[in-house]
Formats: structure tokens, C-alpha cells, sequence
């Protein structure tokens, strides 16, 4: 997780914008989908057996 320094003068805008630069730099929302969309290979497995046999009754 991204960590930012902030200072009495920086506003929340400021702050956002910090945090949205260090997170695009780690590459944090990136990964987030990847991850969200990966399968294992168990699941993969069971989607082709489940076409499979739905496909010759």
C-alpha cells in the first residue's frame, strides 16, 4: 500500500493527487484487475468439463 507524506500546507486535493500518483506508479489498480480477473487452473478445468458435457448430454 502506497504511503505519502503530507505537510500543513498540502489540502486534500493535494493529498489525493499524491496518493493517486504513487498508486498508478506501483501499478496498484493494474494488478487489483488482473487479480480480479484471474482463474485458477481448477476452475478453468471445471468450465471445460461443465461445456463438455453440456454439449453431448
Amino acid at each position: 500500500m502506497p504511503g505519502i507524506i503530507l505537510t500543513q500546507r498540502d489540502s486534500f486535493d493535494d493529498a489525493y493527487r499524491k496518493f493517486k500518483r504513487q498508486c498508478d506508479r506501483n501499478l496498484i489498480v493494474t494488478e487489483a484487475r488482473a487479480r480480479q480477473n484471474h482463474e485458477t487452473e481448477t476452475e478453468k478445468r471445471k468450465k471445460r468439463k461443465d461445456c463438455n458435457s453440456q454439449e453431448n448430454p
